[in-house]
């Protein structure tokens, strides 16, 4: 004898479980645990020390406060590329980020009216850039940037490429040498005939001092052939060259030559007084 009762059982257990997993989809609570490192690990060398605290970087910015050299953008226009100390300071929300520290006279260097909002003076040395409405800061740790985000009416007319005088470096005193030597060597088959050699050598050796840069151009050779020899060494200019940021100029002063941009250029020795375009604005 055989039930037909079975079938009807297999499906209401199978609906029954879709159920259940249906339910349990709908109502399961998604359970993520946080990634943690034990900061006990940095101490094993040098358990005296105390343990490391590492919450900026598990739930601060990721980066920690100090100096570090980046590019400064002012409303996506790159004015400045220059070291900036970061302070780790709260945003109405609590969350923590990493916010410049700037003087006064560094806001004003690139370009920002702080005459026009007396509440940037804050205790200490660090201007209250949210003193100004709407400015904001955001370093972007992992591209080295700034961005900084300014009203137009904060900001003064200052020219594109403008750099402050203040910020000119003439770098430190060293000594340098380029050169180039060639030489070569014939040797002779045939009766009658000698053997020849020549050496060339060309120098440019120069150093700086303070703001002077101080430059010469020799040449030396030497051929021999048989017993002969004939050698010869030649200076070609020297000369001592410095900016004047006053003037946004430079001077020379001995053996060089004239511009070519319109006449070509004449050898002279004298003293020369002319723009540097690089120091001017675009």
């Amino acid at each position: 004898m055989y039930s037909h009762k079975k079938p009807f059982t297999c499906r209401f257990s199978s609906l029954l479980m879709a159920i259940c997993c249906l339910a349990m989809a709908i109502f399961a609570q998604q359970v993520l645990a946080d990634d943690y490192f034990n900061p006990a690990l940095l101490d094993i060398d040098n358990p005296q020390q105390g343990k490391t605290d590492l919450s900026v970087y598990e739930k601060g910015p990721g980066q920690a406060p100090g100096k570090y050299q980046v590019a400064i953008f002012i409303n996506n226009n790159k004015i400045d590329t220059r070291d900036v100390t970061f302070n780790l300071v709260k945003d109405p929300q609590g969350t923590s980020t990493l916010q410049p520290c700037f003087t006064l006279d560094e806001l004003k260097s690139l370009g920002i009216k702080t005459q026009k909002y007396p509440q940037l003076r804050a205790e200490g040395q660090c201007a209250d850039l949210h003193a100004i409405p709407s400015a904001s800061a955001t370093f972007r740790v992992r591209n080295q940037q700034l961005l900084l985000s300014i009203p137009q009416k904060a900001l003064g007319q200052v020219p594109r490429g403008y750099i402050d005088p203040k910020e000119f470096d003439q770098g430190i005193n060293a000594g340098l040498l380029n050169y180039s030597v060639n030489a070569s060597q014939s040797h002779a088959r045939q009766q009658g005939e000698e053997n020849s050699s020549s050496q060339y050598a060309n120098l440019r050796p120069g150093f700086n001092i303070g703001a002077w840069r101080v430059r010469n151009y020799s040449t030396w050779n030497r051929s021999t052939t048989g017993h002969e020899e004939e050698q010869k060494f030649t200076s070609v200019y020297t000369y001592a060259q410095r900016d004047i940021v006053a003037m946004k100029s430079d001077v020379t002063v001995g053996q060089s030559t004239s511009p070519s941009d319109v006449f070509d250029s004449v050898p002279y020795t004298g003293v020369e007084l002319k723009s540097d375009s690089d120091m001017l604005p675009d």
